[in-house]
């Protein structure tokens, strides 16, 4: 399929989705009838733009009574994409140049906000992410974590992490930048290249 439009514009839930994409191969795995679960084989886009603001905080699914859908693929392979993802709850933002980007095995559950994977690669690729506070900058920093500045529950996992010539860019305006150390919350790096196994994010940790 190519020259795909997708617009989800869900005002009560606060979620906004416009996707567009230059050419998509699906091939879908076992259907599982009634459990709300997608099972996909292979996954392939070709010049995807993303666009995804979270603007209210999600409800839980024992609250409402809604089942939310489960998706998981054995292979996604997505090459000269532009994401934007904003979150105006936690006051974060990710926009991201990619030119390949692979996930193995990768699962995403809406119902418990757990995103999984067993191995993600990506390479030549820029990723800006950025943190807000309303609060003044404080003088006096302290060099802390990737800590959000509101509340989220979503939860992080992949077994292997596979980085080759990348530009990761992150700041946090809740510190000031401090000069001649290695700061975490101001990072500039340029052809990042890095193996790692186990990974694993929440806003706990």
């Amino acid at each position: 399929m190519k020259n795909i439009r997708f617009l989800f514009d869900d005002q009560y839930g606060g979620t906004y989705a416009a996707l567009k994409m230059g050419q998509l191969k699906l091939h879908n795995g076992p259907d599982r009838p009634g459990n709300s679960v997608f099972d996909i084989d292979e996954v392939t886009i070709e010049k995807l733009m993303a666009d995804v603001l979270i603007s209210k905080a999600s409800q839980s699914t024992e609250s409402t009574g809604n089942t939310l859908p489960k998706i998981a693929a054995n292979k996604i392979e997505i090459s000269d994409a532009r994401i934007s993802y904003g979150d105006s709850v936690i006051r974060q933002s990710v926009v991201a140049a990619v030119n390949r980007l692979g996930l193995n095995s990768f699962a995403i559950d809406l119902n418990t906000q757990t995103v999984s994977s067993a191995k993600v690669i990506l390479s030549t690729s820029e990723v800006s992410y950025k943190t807000i506070e309303n609060k003044p900058v404080p003088e006096a920093p302290v060099i802390t974590g990737f800590a959000p500045a509101g509340s989220s529950d979503w939860k992080v996992s992949v077994g292997r992490i596979e980085l080759d010539d990348n530009l990761p860019w992150h700041t946090s305006r809740k510190y000031a930048c401090i000069e001649n150390v290695f700061d975490v919350n101001h990072l500039n790096c340029s052809n990042l290249t890095l193996k790692a196994n186990d990974f694993y994010y929440s806003p706990q940790n």
